[in-house]
């Protein structure tokens, strides 16, 4: 689901995932265009979803918030990229910065 207003940070109860003992929502980023998706079972569906939106792949990064904690994880299977990025964590600490700011306009 692309965000199309902000939402608080409870507004994720009903998408969280319990993976690994922990309560996390999947999401993505689109940096170009400030903009969310989230509540899949797959980054790659968020990926997809934005992409038929008008995203370009390159402006996309996955990643996941734990809300009982308020913390990201720049971890995801669609940040792996051979020329730029060859982790499927994000390594470059701006890349993650701008994500965050992303996040942090639309999540209260």
């Amino acid at each position: 689901m692309i965000l199309h207003k902000p939402i608080e940070k409870k507004d994720f109860s009903d998408c969280t995932h319990k993976d690994y003992g922990e309560f996390m929502v999947k999401l993505v980023a689109d940096l170009h265009r400030e903009i969310l998706a989230y509540d899949a079972e797959w980054h790659a569906d968020l990926e997809a979803e934005l992409l038929v939106d008008g995203s370009a792949q390159k402006d996309l990064w996955g990643f996941n918030y734990y809300p009982d904690k308020d913390m990201l994880e720049y971890n995801s299977l669609i940040n792996i990229r051979p020329t730029e990025n060859k982790s499927s964590d994000i390594l470059d600490s701006e890349i993650c910065a701008l994500v965050e700011r992303v996040f942090r306009l639309w999540v209260a």
